[in-house]
């Protein structure tokens, strides 16, 4: 009763905000989701993840990333790889089709109201695939890293390294805006057309019919997507660290933070932007201030994803997806390698991304503990919790590095952690999943405050209902 009450308070709270959608029911139709690029999912995602478990995965031949999943109406599950083939799943995780380009694919798809595949490869092409044969192509004169957007009237917005932003219809250019230098970001549609985009002179422009309308200079080169609020703002990284929020042209507010920022930005629907940085910290923002932070342990270049239940969905160069649910880590999934992809939610709560160890992943909800299946490598977490422990401990921290932590050793493979004070104060709770049997910890609270000098009771569980009880120590 009390998650059907949540549901329909989420779904009443949801309703009140809109973004524009192409024309096609697909759950997830493009990259950061809708035509303005927010990221989240007003959907009700059935379950409430709390195990993270491989449902299934795919090898591809080389690393997948930045390429983002797309799911399309009938749960067919669309992403590129840098062996340079388009992908279709079933969503058993089997083949269903594939197109080869000549080069590698950086692009996430998007798919039309057709079921037409949209994306770009570095062999300069722009390519629409339906069902594995291809309906046409524009060559460009450069890579494309771009990802389409597609308008309602089916006109195509791509970029390409070029630096022309091109709108294509039926194959043909329709129109085409040079700006100066190349655009790895990817257009986004505004509610009345305008289009906006990010290129290599620093500059976030904002185009009508082939014609610049603004624009507004950052202090360095734009990787990122930009992202319209509800108001019109527009939200954009760049690569001097900052989060900018814009509006017609003008600056509204900046944040910046401690590396470079080329993930796009999440808006939830309190008007929360969400993002990572190459700090190796997550964000949440509110009109320039933050709200929470959490540190992982590497960059994070990969884009977030905003579930109905307003679980943040997020990858990092630790190779670890992250789930976050007001700043504290809800659950982690340990890949094979770096992850840049961005997480796309299923209907059901399956959560898919790629990685830099070549595979797709299809994550959900918990089982209990054993090894990961379909083409998962060797684990070589424990059977049992018995000999795990924290090291270092006691634990001094180091004031001149965010980043220092404390690591559990020889985990299985599921499992939860939660950290109490000896006064039986619950101060974080934390679920994941492990293949090497270990999890670093950057002794951090609920919020992302550091713990102060004492003792902190931990006790450790899995599915199988096995608990270890553990004593930190933290000298500060």
């Amino acid at each position: 009763m009390k998650k059907l009450i949540i549901s329909l308070i989420l779904m009443i709270f949801f309703s009140g905000v809109s973004f524009a959608q192409p024309a096609t029911n697909a759950p997830w139709p493009m990259f950061m989701n809708n035509l303005h690029h927010t990221g989240w999912t007003s959907r009700t995602v059935l379950g409430v993840q709390k195990y993270p478990t491989l449902k299934w995965s795919y090898q591809t031949g080389a690393g997948v990333g930045p390429s983002s999943p797309a799911i399309g109406p009938d749960g067919t599950i669309y992403v590129g790889s840098r062996d340079n083939i388009m992908y279709a799943f079933n969503p058993d995780g089997s083949i269903k089709w594939t197109f080869a380009t000549s080069n590698e694919i950086f692009s996430s798809p998007a798919i039309g109201p057709d079921n037409t595949i949209y994306f770009g490869s570095l062999d300069k092409k722009i390519y629409a695939v339906t069902n594995g044969v291809l309906k046409w192509s524009n060559e460009t004169g450069e890579r494309v890293y771009s990802s389409a957007a597609i308008d309602t009237d089916n006109t195509i917005y791509m970029a390409s390294y070029d630096s022309n932003v091109y709108a294509i219809t039926n194959g043909a250019v329709k129109w085409k805006y040079d700006a100066g230098n190349k655009i790895y970001s990817s257009p986004s549609i505004g509610a009345d057309g305008t289009i906006y985009a990010g290129d290599w002179d620093r500059e976030l422009l904002a185009i009508t019919n082939g014609a610049l309308k603004w624009s507004y200079t950052t202090g360095s080169l734009l990787f990122g997507s930009p992202v319209i609020g509800p108001d019109n703002t527009v939200y954009i990284t760049s690569d001097d660290g900052r989060l900018y929020a814009v509006t017609n042209g003008g600056l509204k507010w900046f944040f910046p933070t401690g590396g470079e920022a080329e993930s796009t930005p999440v808006i939830g629907p309190d008007g929360t932007v969400y993002f990572g940085s190459a700090d190796n910290k997550v964000y949440a923002i509110t009109n320039g201030a933050v709200k929470w932070t959490n540190r992982t342990g590497d960059d994070i270049y990969s884009s977030p994803s905003l579930g109905s239940d307003g679980t943040l969905y997020i990858g990092s160069y630790d190779h670890k997806l992250y789930a976050l649910t007001n700043g504290a880590v809800k659950w982690s999934f340990e890949t094979g390698d770096r992850i840049f992809s961005s997480p796309a939610i299923g209907p059901d709560g399956t959560i898919y991304i790629g990685s830099y160890d070549g595979k797709l992943y299809a994550i959900k909800e918990g089982s209990p503990p054993g090894p990961p299946v379909t083409n998962a490598p060797p684990t070589e977490a424990s059977d049992n919790l018995s000999k795990v422990v924290i090291a270092p401990n006691p634990f001094q921290p180091d004031k001149n590095n965010d980043s220092d932590h404390v690591t559990f050793y020889n985990l299985t493979y599921d499992f939860s952690i939660k950290v109490f004070s000896t006064g039986g104060k619950e101060i974080t709770a934390i679920t994941g999943t492990t293949r090497s049997g270990r999890y670093t910890w950057q002794v951090r609270g609920t919020g992302g405050k550091r713990l102060t000098s004492g003792v902190y009771i931990i006790h450790v569980t899995n599915p199988a209902g096995e608990r270890k009880r553990l004593k930190l120590v933290v000298v500060d």
